[in-house]
């Protein structure tokens, strides 16, 4: 079991993953397995190794990746961040995008995921 708390876990796997690009703190972040939930009920159960697999496939994806906070709330060991993106693929061309992710984090890693498709465009 780890100290850090439900906020900074998710903090930290949003700026590891996304922003420096770092595969290596997932299994120190995501549980194994992970329940991500989606629109319309679909609920998915991820391994450790499917989580590296769509973590990869995301960074393939984008040459570069910027997430900005629009509001973060921490109760208990649930985390809800939205955020605005700015995705870069590797010809140039940016994606912006606008969403809201919800976690739900126990012993120190991430075990859920509720995650409705995000918008185009940005918050405002």
């Amino acid at each position: 079991m780890t100290t850090s708390t439900p906020e900074a876990v998710v903090r930290r796997y949003a700026d590891e993953l996304y922003h420096r690009r770092n595969l290596d703190v997932i299994p120190e972040l995501v549980a194994d397995p992970t329940i991500r939930h989606e629109p319309g009920g679909e609920t998915h159960t991820f391994s450790l190794a499917d989580s590296l697999a769509r973590a990869r496939h995301l960074q393939s994806e984008f040459a570069s990746m910027r997430f900005d906070e629009v509001a973060f709330v921490a109760s208990g060991t649930d985390v809800c961040w939205v955020y605005d993106a700015v995705l870069v693929r590797p010809d140039g061309t940016e994606v912006t995008m606008c969403g809201a992710e919800i976690f739900r984090v126990h012993d120190g890693k991430i075990a859920e995921v509720w995650n409705p498709k995000p918008a185009p465009g940005l918050w405002g």
